[in-house]
């Protein structure tokens, strides 16, 4: 899901993953292998209109999700720009609790990843709270990842 608009955006209740509604079923399955360097899968990339208006992102659930080749990054929640709320009103679910495979990649996995270049005097600010980023298998792991001047990080599992 990619939203990058001029307004505020809400994102919330959206279920990403596997063959079934509510990411039940089968894993969601990739098998390819990526045609060029670089490849990524990214479950929700938002980029916020400006600074003024904060956009949201809540209460999604990211999961049964396998990429079974070489090359692709997954990126659970990418944060592209703007200032953004990434559940700080209700979590977002990206793997599981319940299991240490919910979603598996052979190489890079980043829970929350955010890199947010300043142009101008206006920073945006970034809050990342209460989510829940757990049950995953890579070779490299990253929980949340944010390159920014300003932002908030806490209360995450």
């Amino acid at each position: 899901m990619e939203v990058q608009v001029s307004v505020k955006s809400i994102i919330t209740n959206n279920y990403i993953g596997g063959s079934a509604p509510y990411c039940g079923g089968k894993p969601w399955t990739f098998n390819l292998q990526p045609t060029t360097t670089g490849a990524y899968f990214k479950g929700i990339l938002v980029a916020g209109p400006n600074y003024n208006n904060t956009s949201s992102v809540q209460r999604n659930t990211i999961q049964n999700i396998r990429i079974l080749k070489w090359g692709s990054t997954f990126i659970g929640i990418h944060a592209a720009g703007g200032s953004l709320d990434i559940g700080t009103e209700q979590p977002n679910l990206i793997g599981s609790l319940t299991g240490d495979s919910s979603i598996v990649n052979i190489s890079l996995i980043q829970g929350i990843y955010g890199n947010i270049a300043i142009f101008d005097s206006e920073m945006p600010y970034i809050r990342i709270e209460n989510n829940i980023i757990a049950g995953m298998t890579a070779s490299y792991l990253e929980g949340i990842n944010l390159e920014t001047k300003r932002a908030s990080i806490s209360h995450n599992l």
